[in-house]
């Protein structure tokens, strides 16, 4: 998983990402361990699916959501539909 995170991180490497994401969400860690890869993803490299990531994984239980995360994560939705410019996609 050490060389995925590296991908992710410093290259921005879109099929990384998603083998990442496999490995959380079958492991039911999506909360804790996969935001950070789906915010940086989102921010650093303007990935859209990780936008809509972020945006899942922050309103997966609204019954506890406050007002501050509810504005994040429609800032996250609101992102993933966005026209993007330059698109990161990755092929290795």
């Amino acid at each position: 998983m050490d060389s995925l995170d590296y991908l992710v991180m410093s290259k921005g490497d879109t099929l990384a990402y998603n083998e990442l994401k496999a490995i959380h969400y079958i492991g039911e860690h999506k909360f804790t361990g996969f935001l950070y890869y789906a915010l940086i993803m989102s921010n650093k490299y303007n990935y859209k699916v990780a936008s809509f990531d972020v945006y899942d994984i922050l309103t997966t239980n609204e019954k506890y959501l406050d007002k501050e995360t509810r504005r994040m994560a429609d800032e996250y939705l609101l992102k993933s539909k966005q026209h993007n410019l330059n698109p990161t996609i990755t092929k290795r």
